[in-house]
């Protein structure tokens, strides 16, 4: 059979806006393999919404033939009406549904498609009122036109209308999450280090512990980040590592993993930096419409993605809140959208006690944000905002680079905290642990065997390391009364655990 073509530019429309026939054609054959989806996706894209003549003919096969649309039926339909070879034959029709697997995406496809052919529409219409205005039209002419052009735009005051929350229409969801109370199915994770905070090696892991054919109960060893759903499909996009450098790590990250690990997802990557294919935040639409489904997204790192402009205007990003919630509007429409977790990495100031840096909107619209910390040798996560979850205690995790391999040990913060201190100071915390409720200063020392004095010093030290608390509360005989500020769970005080 001939090599499959597609449309040579003499077949495109003359317009500024050129379609987008990768997407075109994922969407045929996201309609091939999922014949059921067709009467949707009919209610959105008419056949003349298509840019491509070949598109078109296609399409129109699949909506005669409905449920029973497939390879075949659709090459059968064609060639009965003699347009099997106009399309580009067998090979071009069994092309469009290589690679597709999921149905998920196809009403994105057709939305997208169906905007592109509005767009097309109006910049055919401005065009021609352009025309008109510079080669004699009347003014009642160019006002037609320009009645036409305004009935080409869509109306888009119907969305904004208010609605009645507890319509029957308006129904509750609670976010998912793929990892207990930290990482969400879908929704925007801000993750920030200093440089050389080991953020890259870390993300790996996770990336691979969720790839996991048999994924670990835990996730990174915590008891309680339990692994709730797999990653079948990630995409990294990189501004520092290139694909060789990536795997480098990526291979030492495998070499620490748990005997007999195996993956059964893929990982994706893309170098945001080549010489001229520059990738910004811009492009994730247009990625994910032509390359994904992704379960998740890591971008690494937001500085290098950021774009230069925003809405036609240069952008100083680390004053510029507005242009930081333009950007976070579109990761938070492109996560609902396509049901992903995006990853956003990013960096401290160079003082790591400033803490985080750059427009407050980034931090502000995350579901959850955490920062890494090296200390003395361990890297010290702590979680600052975790919408719709459990607060997960700061925790520490000591990593090894030790005979090519990239391994990590956890350690919860009461313990890692308790090491330094006195020999009273761990006794009244381990008496402190044991206990069901808050302790008066009375009691401890006689459960401690300390003097009054001897448990004071060891309170003080204890609430200094942020592990004790005194609550304000006053015992018997006006004994203050103490309760640990760490708790031993992994849920904070007065927050639910998940019912399930």
């Amino acid at each position: 059979m001939n090599e499959p073509t597609w449309l040579s530019d003499e077949e495109l429309p003359e317009l500024n806006i050129l379609p987008n026939l990768d997407l075109e054609r994922a969407f045929l054959g996201c309609l091939l393999v999922n014949p059921e989806l067709t009467e949707e996706a009919s209610g959105i894209v008419s056949i003349e919404d298509l840019a491509s003549p070949r598109h078109q003919r296609i399409y129109d096969a699949i909506l005669t033939l409905g449920s029973q649309a497939d390879i075949l039926t659709v090459c059968d339909f064609l060639r009965q009406a003699g347009e099997l070879d106009r399309v580009g034959g067998v090979d071009v029709v069994a092309a469009l549904s290589d690679g597709v697997t999921r149905s998920r995406s196809c009403r994105v496809y057709a939305e997208r498609i169906k905007d592109a052919s509005v767009k097309r529409v109006i910049a055919s219409r401005a065009s021609e009122l352009r025309q008109g205005a510079t080669n004699g039209r009347t003014q009642d002419e160019l006002r037609e036109m320009i009645a036409g052009l305004a009935a080409a735009c869509p109306e888009t005051t119907e969305s904004s209308a208010p609605i009645d929350l507890y319509s029957p229409d308006v129904r509750p969801v609670k976010a998912e999450f793929v990892v207990r109370d930290l990482i969400r199915k879908k929704g925007l994770h801000l993750l920030w280090a200093p440089p050389s905070g080991g953020k890259t090696y870390l993300l790996l892991r996770i990336v691979h512990e969720l790839l996991a054919a048999d994924p670990e109960q835990r996730l990174l060893g915590h008891p309680h980040l339990e692994v709730r759903a797999p990653w079948r499909r990630i995409l990294w996009i990189a501004t520092e590592e290139s694909a060789g450098g990536l795997r480098y790590r990526a291979d030492m990250v495998r070499a620490g993993m748990p005997y007999g690990y195996q993956m059964a997802g893929e990982l994706l990557y893309v170098f945001a930096a080549a010489s001229g294919h520059r990738v910004t935040l811009d492009d994730l639409p247009a990625l994910y419409a032509q390359h994904g489904p992704f379960d998740a997204c890591i971008l690494d790192s937001l500085t290098g993605l950021r774009p230069k402009t925003v809405n036609g205007e240069r952008v100083r990003w680390d004053v510029d809140n507005d242009a930081a919630n333009e950007m976070c509007l579109l990761l938070r429409g492109l996560a609902e959208e396509h049901e992903t977790a995006l990853f956003l990495v990013h960096h401290t100031g160079r003082e790591i006690a400033k803490g985080y840096r750059g427009p407050t909107d980034w931090w502000a619209s995350a579901d959850v944000m955490l920062g890494l910390l090296p200390d003395h040798g361990r890297t010290k996560v702590q979680v600052d905002k975790n919408r719709d979850g459990a607060r997960i205690e700061t925790f520490y995790l000591t990593p090894s680079w030790e005979r090519g391999a990239f391994t990590v040990t956890y350690e919860e913060a009461i313990h890692v905290l308790s090491a330094s201190l006195s020999g009273n100071a761990q006794k009244v915390l381990a008496y402190l642990r044991g206990a069901e409720s808050a302790v008066s200063q009375a009691k401890i020392s006689e459960a401690c065997g300390l003097t009054r004095s001897t448990s004071q010093r060891a309170l003080a030290d204890l609430i200094e390391a942020e592990l004790v608390r005194d609550t304000g509360i006053r015992g018997p005989k006006g004994s203050p009364v103490y309760a640990l500020l760490v708790p031993t769970g992994a849920h904070g005080d007065g927050h639910q655990k998940d019912e399930d």
